[in-house]
């Protein structure tokens, strides 16, 4: 497969347009703009890596499967494209992989490994190249490969326990990832088999096909060992923090008033994704902040705390009025937006129809008119809009006066919506108590299953005040370390890393398969999940999904929920985990750097 960049010139402007051919072992790897670095299967770079296939591409450039002939081991070669935030991006992930912690911390870290970087020129200019550990497709590839059906919770479970694992090192190393998403988890095999027991109950319930469809097989991964990737949007305590991070679908409610972030905005993306792991579609699939925020309501079924909307109205700029004059009353102001190619067909077929009954109008259009003539259900459905305060151009970048009101600190919504159909998604959005239960509802009849659900969330919160503190106060046998081994391990650590053992990640990594495997085939025994264990999801999630960033559970102490209990004694305890002294405030690095920066130009 070749993909070719092809610039297309339309009057004063150019846009980038791609295009898709196909030849016989040719790659295109994408530079900036017109330039492309063109290579063919069996090529060899820097007479090493022997191009063997496309791995994947993206904006950033192209991901190449090369076989590296110096280490006798394939590798996943990242080619950046020779563009100034790309470089950049690639160099803060550089710096931030080649840390060197002890043989054994890296190891169990969980994060992709990189193992060579350099710079490939190509017609005067240059390429970062970053050398990965070759793994497999990512979460949302296979979902996506699995007709966008979630995975089983013994799956989610184990993703989870993982990927917090590596989220966990990440922060105790002070670094905040901000772009966790399913693209960025990528299993160690890809391999897969057709489950015998078909689709799990939730995924039954979930499911959108019309009632005869045909079903197509339900993939289940033969491994369950997952790494987390892609640091080159990381922030260390010496990077400047941005005001907007993650990808719109799993950013944080703090991001979005623009409160500032740190740790707990990575907490909140977790939560997201595992969700999305467990009914296979996005838990908040928007693209406007004032959506965003309804549907954090309506899934949560909690409105968003007044202490939240009032710092954030405090902190932003003050809202910038309407300028128009006192309207009338019953006055219309001018739409948001022109008509849209379905309803400029829908007035056409109209003016069609009302020709072909001789001057008299239909019966559907008299009804359609009659539905939507009634100003007290219209004004009941959809309350009128706020006009006073302005909306951006851009529905992505609403400051906070612009959704929150300033008298009760409350969302400006529904009147402030972006239009008719934004209210109507969010009314019908389902809440994340439906999606996790459905299963269970419709494998044991709704009005039972829903005195039971109820029952066990009643017990759950009860008993919410004691996890926590258990959580808190866990201690290394919680997690089963030894002493004698945890003294041999830091005597371990020290070592160089020449000589360390080489097969001892191997081997490890070889234990963990295989008792994944055995777990992976208890699974298939039991596809459908007991209640309790719902509700144990139920709870991680709902601690995990805080408005207030201050009381979200930490990666950390989320690795000790009970959710997490039938697994925790496959995995080898990290070492980094009995580290209990607090994280690195981000702030106060900051603060310390700048007193540095004054102090020597006083000097």
């Amino acid at each position: 497969m070749n993909i070719v960049l092809m610039p297309i010139h339309c009057g004063n402007y150019m846009t980038v347009t791609y295009s898709v051919h196909h030849f016989a072992n040719f790659i295109t790897v994408m530079s900036h703009n017109h330039w492309i670095i063109q290579v063919k299967t069996g090529d060899v770079l820097l007479n090493r890596y022997e191009v063997l296939g496309l791995a994947g591409q993206g904006t950033f450039g192209t991901v190449l499967d090369v076989y590296d002939r110096q280490r006798r081991m394939r590798l996943a070669l990242k080619v950046v494209r020779a563009v100034t935030r790309y470089t950049e991006a690639a160099h803060v992930e550089e710096v931030i992989l080649q840390r060197r912690p002890p043989v054994s911390v890296r190891s169990e870290s969980l994060c992709v490994r990189l193992l060579k970087t350099f710079k490939l020129q190509w017609r005067g200019e240059t390429h970062m190249c970053l050398g990965f550990e070759k793994l497999g497709r990512s979460l949302y590839d296979f979902i996506r490969r699995n007709d966008y059906r979630g995975f089983r919770l013994c799956d989610v479970r184990h993703f989870a326990f993982q990927f917090l694992l590596g989220l966990a090192f990440c922060h105790r190393a002070g670094l905040i990832h901000t772009d966790l998403k399913p693209e960025n988890i990528l299993l160690c095999h890809s391999d897969c088999f057709d489950s015998a027991l078909g689709e799990p109950p939730h995924v039954r319930a979930l499911s959108r096909r019309e009632e005869g469809a045909p079903v197509p097989p339900y993939r289940v991964p033969v491994l369950s060992t997952v790494r987390l990737i892609d640091f080159g949007g990381g922030i260390l305590p010496e990077h400047y923090h941005t005001a907007v991070i993650n990808t719109r679908q799993y950013r944080s409610p703090e991001v979005i008033l623009g409160l500032g972030w740190t740790y707990p905005s990575d907490i909140w993306s977790a939560a997201c994704i595992l969700v999305e792991l467990y009914s296979g579609e996005l838990l908040f699939s928007t693209h406007d902040d004032l959506e965003h925020l309804a549907l954090m309501e309506k899934v949560l079924e909690k409105p968003c705390p007044i202490e939240l909307t009032r710092r954030a109205i405090t902190k932003s700029a003050p809202v910038r009025l309407n300028p128009v004059a006192d309207l009338d009353v019953g006055s219309r102001p001018r739409h948001r937006r022109g008509p849209s190619h379905s309803d400029r067909y829908r007035e056409e077929e109209d003016r069609h129809r009302h020709a072909r009954n001789g001057g008299r109008k239909s019966r559907d259009h008299r009804r359609r008119r009659s539905r939507s003539a009634s100003p007290e259900r219209a004004h009941r459905l959809y309350p009128r809009r706020d006009w006073q305060v302005t909306r951006s151009r851009s529905r992505s970048t609403l400051r906070a006066g612009e959704m929150v009101r300033t008298d009760n600190y409350e969302l400006r919504w529904p009147e402030n919506a972006i239009d008719r159909p934004s209210v109507q998604f969010v009314r019908r959005a389902p809440t994340l108590k439906s999606v996790l239960f459905s299963g269970f509802q419709q494998q044991y009849g709704y009005g039972r299953a829903e005195d039971e659900v109820e029952a066990a969330l009643a017990a759950s919160n009860a008993k919410r005040l004691e996890l926590l503190a258990s959580i808190a106060s866990a201690s290394k046998d919680a997690v089963g370390v030894d002493p004698a081994h945890d003294a041999s391990r830091a005597s371990n650590s020290n070592r160089a890393d020449d000589t360390k053992d080489p097969n001892e990640t191997v081997r490890v990594e070889r234990a963990i398969e295989e008792s994944i495997v055995a777990d992976t085939r208890d699974c298939q025994a039991n596809s459908a999940p007991a209640l309790s264990e719902l509700v144990e999801f139920h709870d991680l999630l709902t601690q995990m999904l805080r408005y207030d960033a201050d009381n979200r559970i930490t990666a950390r102490m989320a690795l000790f929920h009970p959710f997490f209990d039938p697994i925790r004694e496959m995995y080898k305890p990290p070492s980094f985990l009995e580290d209990t002294s607090p994280l690195i405030d981000h702030a106060e690095y900051r603060r310390m750097l700048d007193q540095k920066k004054a102090n020597s130009r006083g000097k």
